[in-house]
């Protein structure tokens, strides 16, 4: 009948409404615990679609066979519901797997096996029996229709209104149920009415026909209603557990009186939580349980390491470019990056383009520490698509700072790519500046030579800085090359307190997070054979997770600034201007520590200033240069040859790669050495006259005398050996004597290295003594 007909269609409609509120629900759910990577999405995607074709599967050779049909409709709706509700108390011990899992497999190659295959084991756990009946749902609707003589064409009509409930099941599951009622909320609606529609079926048949009696109805109906209330009742999701990012860490939050969910939300594309945690108390800011900004926020205490690479992520373009008057922020994070461009009384207009209105509203627990991004009325917030944003307003800017999320988390590695730069480019006023945040953790170093690869390839100049040891800064100029950061400007761009916050005051602290600019660092990003990245070859999507998973990390490229030789400096890399060397160590930034501990041992070797006045050394280093002076003090020298060789070795790294080359002579000549010359053999002289001469930038006596050390094939350790091959390729580089570089490389880098991963150091150095055209 017409009546039949078009209630079939109603239930197919319904069904895929409600099938597809679960797959979006299960989905954000599953991210929390699998992470919110491509892999990860292959994975719940492969999931909703085995369940289908199984439940379709299994239903197939049944049909025949089966006395009523519409009774074993309702009763796969009911228990579709049934399961789907169930996935929540089970959604919870899932954390516990991932914890478990992680805590016992080794980060390695076979370990990433496991840990795909147990993910993609969680995924089945949640979704397999709710998709396993949804499979079976159309072809049940199919049968009945043709057996009431509908023909052919209902199969189609069957389709297309199951496809709109789909369509408006993610409608309404992405705007309104999940950011109104949560998780819970959404597959419990979405259950309730796949229960419901079983209902109407099991009651409609109790009238209609003798399959059903009202005993049985009554069963169904009674069993319905309390699986859906207990679940409204008693069926939570642990937050602690949803924020922790276990998918990485391996850990759970678990209740202390130190951690407090300031606010929690599931959004539209992501779950934003701010969370108080520690003693003194840290903000942070986290997107499916991944910390995406974290502040301080006891005075007093030192800021945390994001807040360096948000204020300097502002600062750093307005350096290079005072005259900008207009901003583009990709990313709300925080806030504070906003905020710190708008503390500059020149610029007219900061956008900042934000794809999570949760986001948005949970920075604002930050405050007042962001309270000009949303009080300035020179910012403007944008809920959009970064992509979407350029392309619909069609602006230009000044300068646009790039602050996206990791780029392992699936979509966002697609601003990182060839495309996006071209983009962006078209955006850019003719001298604008363009700013792209990556962090060095969770991430290798021939990743980011992918990404700048694909930036170099669209912008003529760049410069990598780093805030700290674990996040990267590139700023790069549309047109032109980039001119050194004017830090006499920040008093004009109201940059100061920011500045002084995180420990820069001084135009040598804004030098110390300088790492290279395009023409140092260039050669040494094209030794890696990974391709740049691209939307059509996105080698950065699809390598990132298991980097991730792997704990990789790019930290040699960071280390590049605390080479124990001036590498940069003899390289080409321009110095800051400065007579005296005076940093203040900033937390987490290993070149000031260096930088402030060579100083000190610069002023203890040359004046004789007291132990207790070491503040810039840590204990072990305070013992070493109370014994090394003690031994140059009486020229003790062959007692325990091996330890003072090693401490003067250890020494030398800070003092000859952070002191400018007059300081460096002036340690070298006032640390006694010489005054004990007489007493050393031949070998402990020349590594004594190596060490003057990489203070004082002698590249040709360096050649000479690292060569003659490494001749000898004496058993250094590992480090030293390293040293001298550095040493050695660097002095016959910079003394334009290409080939002897290259010879010593292929003399020596086969036994020094034996298998080990290669320093960037030595990297650079090996790419530079190449000719051109050979590989």
């Amino acid at each position: 009948s017409t009546q039949s007909y078009r209630l079939l269609l109603i239930i197919a409609m319904v069904t895929g409404l409600s099938s597809f509120m679960y797959e979006i629900g299960w989905i954000r759910m599953l991210t929390l615990v699998l992470g919110a990577s491509t892999h990860a999405f292959e994975l719940m995607l492969s999931t909703f679609i085995l369940g289908l074709a199984l439940g379709g599967l299994w239903i197939r050779r049944r049909l025949d066979n089966n006395a009523n049909p519409e009774r074993l409709l309702a009763v796969v709706q009911i228990a579709m519901g049934g399961f789907a509700l169930l996935s929540l108390p089970l959604y919870n011990h899932t954390f516990d797997v991932m914890q478990w899992l992680l805590q016992s497999v080794q980060r390695n190659t076979g370990g990433y096996l496991l840990f795909n295959l147990t993910s993609h084991a969680i995924a089945m756990a949640v979704m397999l029996p709710a998709a396993f009946c949804a499979g079976m749902t159309l072809p049940l609707i199919t049968y009945l229709l043709l057996r009431q003589g509908h023909g052919e064409k209902s199969i189609g009509a069957v389709y297309a209104v199951n496809t709109a409930g789909a369509i408006a099941g993610v409608f309404l599951a992405v705007h309104l149920v999940m950011p109104l009622l949560g998780l819970k909320g959404l597959i419990t609606l979405g259950a309730s009415f796949d229960i419901l529609l079983g209902l109407f079926i099991i009651w409609r048949l109790q009238r209609t026909t003798t399959s059903v009696s009202r005993h049985s109805a009554v069963a169904w109906t009674t069993a319905g209603v309390l699986a859906v209330a207990v679940t409204v009742l008693f069926a939570g999701i642990d937050p602690l557990k949803q924020i922790s990012g276990v998918y990485r860490t391996g850990k759970l939050r678990t209740p202390d009186a130190n951690t407090r969910i300031l606010y929690h939300q599931d959004g539209k594309t992501a779950s934003v939580a701010l969370v108080s945690s520690g003693s003194p108390a840290t903000l942070t800011i986290s997107t499916n349980g991944k910390p995406d900004a974290s502040m301080m926020t006891v005075a007093g205490q030192p800021p945390s390491s994001d807040e360096a690479t948000m204020i300097l992520a502002a600062a750093l373009p307005m350096l290079h470019h005072p005259q900008a008057r207009s901003v583009a922020v990709i990313g709300m994070g925080s806030g504070l990056t906003s905020n710190s461009f708008l503390a500059n009384p020149a610029l007219v207009v900061v956008d900042t383009i934000e794809i999570e209105p949760a986001m948005v509203e949970g920075a604002r627990g930050f405050r007042p520490r962001n309270e000009r991004v949303y009080t300035d009325p020179r910012s403007r917030i944008h809920i959009e698509d970064a992509k979407s944003f350029f392309s619909t307003h069609g602006r230009q800017y000044d300068i646009i700072a790039s602050e996206p999320s990791n780029p392992w988390v699936s979509g966002v590695a697609n601003l990182f790519t060839d495309e996006f730069y071209q983009h962006v480019r078209r955006h850019l006023h003719k001298d604008g500046i363009f700013v792209q945040w990556l962090q060095a953790y969770e991430i290798d170093t021939a990743l980011v030579a992918s990404v700048v690869k694909a930036l170099s390839k669209n912008f003529p100049d760049y410069i990598v800085y780093t805030p700290g040891h674990s996040d990267i800064l590139i700023v790069a100029k549309n047109t032109g090359v980039l001119g050194l950061a004017d830090f006499q400007q920040s008093l004009n761009l109201g940059l100061r307190p920011d500045l002084e916050h995180i420990a820069i005051r001084s135009a040598q602290d804004l030098w110390q997070r300088r790492i290279g600019a395009r023409q140092t660092l260039g050669p040494l990003f094209d030794t890696w054979p990974m391709p740049f990245n691209s939307d059509y070859f996105p080698v950065l999507d699809q390598n990132a997770a298991r980097s991730r998973f792997l704990n990789h990390t790019a930290y040699d490229l960071i280390g590049l600034a605390t080479a124990p030789v001036p590498l940069l400096e003899m390289l080409g890399e321009p110095q800051a201007t400065r007579t005296t060397t005076n940093v203040n160590a900033a937390p987490g930034l290993a070149r000031s520590h260096s930088s402030a501990v060579a100083a000190e041992l610069l002023q203890v070797f040359t004046t004789g200033v007291s132990r207790t006045n070491l503040s810039q050394l840590g204990s072990q280093e305070k013992l070493e240069v109370d014994y090394l002076r003690f031994v140059l003090g009486n020229c003790q020298l062959l007692a325990q040859p091996e330890q003072w060789e090693e401490i003067v070795f250890g020494l030398s790294a800070p003092v000859n790669s952070q002191l400018t080359r007059q300081e460096a002579d002036r340690f070298w000549r006032h640390s006694g050495l010489d005054r004990c010359s007489a007493q050393m053999t031949a070998k402990q002289k020349n590594w004594y006259r190596l060490y003057q001469a990489v203070g004082t930038r002698d590249a040709a006596t360096m050649a000479r005398l690292a060569t003659e050390l490494l001749s000898a094939k004496e058993a250094y350790s590992p480090q030293r050996n390293e040293y001298l091959l550095m040493s050695g390729m660097l002095g016959n580089l910079v003394a334009g004597n290409k080939p002897a570089a290259r010879a010593l490389w292929q003399e020596h880098a086969p036994r020094i290295l034996a298998n080990k991963p290669m320093p960037a150091s030595l990297r650079l150095l090996e790419a530079r003594s190449r000719e051109p055209g050979t590989s």
